[in-house]
């Protein structure tokens, strides 16, 4: 078991059994930890890393997601979740707070999620996990961009030869990518005739979703205009994004397959 998935046990524990005795983290006793996983969440580990679990403790209390109190003394003193930690544990869909079972949810949901938006992704969950908000906003841009590119190359592909001066729009390395998001834009919603109803649903909201958030982190937040980014804002705009990026990839994988056959 790696220190991330160490970190989600740590926090399912810390919601099971909230003001647990520190000692189980700081002290080298694998089998009490491991007897304390087993009863409170069900899992039995095949071995008994206590190393893995005692390094994702600190990490955790970096990331500000845990807190010991309790007692002057350390040993007697006990470990509960902060609101942020207990947001992490309560398993939403798409929790940035959990940046491991995030990615897992993303890669179940969209599995052709391309390398680069997986890579700008991750970048962005990172930085988020440093509290570099500014940062993080700017990597989920260039997510989202890549991710609405993606989508389009595979709109094209399905119409053919009408879409042709949209793929002309996509591969001329001069214009803007905005240019570019806002004429597959327009394109795709002239073609939702076409698209199964499940698939078109609130179509254009998701687009508009995505060209929102790169609005916001490609252009306000990556130049030098000041604007400041708060943690809120940053954790909302990776939950909307993941939504978002989930029913984009269903209408690649139909534009995908329609081509295909």
């Amino acid at each position: 078991m790696e220190a991330a998935e160490a970190q989600t046990v740590i926090l399912r524990l810390l919601k099971a059994a909230p003001g647990l005795q520190i000692g189980y983290f700081i002290t080298d006793n694998a089998h009490a930890l491991c007897n304390q996983i087993r009863a409170r969440l069900g899992i039995q580990l095949v071995t008994q890393q206590w190393d893995v679990f005692s390094q994702a403790f600190w990490e955790l209390i970096a990331r500000r997601l845990i807190f010991i109190g309790g007692d002057r003394s350390l040993n007697q003193c006990r470990v509960w979740l902060t609101e942020r930690g207990q947001r992490a544990a309560n398993g939403e869909q798409f929790n940035p707070e959990d940046p491991t079972r995030y990615m897992e949810r993303l890669l179940e949901a969209a599995p052709r999620t391309s390398d680069t938006t997986q890579q700008y992704l991750r970048e962005a969950l990172k930085s988020y996990e440093q509290e570099c908000f500014l940062a993080s906003s700017v990597m989920l841009g260039g997510a989202a961009e890549d991710t609405s590119l993606d989508v389009a190359a595979s709109f094209v592909s399905w119409q053919g030869k009408p879409a042709d001066n949209l793929k002309a729009i996509l591969e001329n390395p001069k214009q803007f990518y905005v240019y570019k998001l806002q004429q597959f834009e327009k394109r795709l919603t002239a073609a939702k005739g076409s698209i199964p109803p499940d698939l078109s649903e609130n179509i254009e909201l998701n687009i508009t979703t995505i060209l929102q958030l790169i609005r916001l982190t490609r252009n306000d937040a990556g130049h030098p205009t000041g604007r400041r980014v708060d943690q809120e804002d940053c954790y909302q705009n990776l939950v909307v994004y993941a939504n978002a990026h989930r029913k984009l990839h269903r209408l690649k994988v139909y534009f995908d397959e329609q081509s295909d056959a």
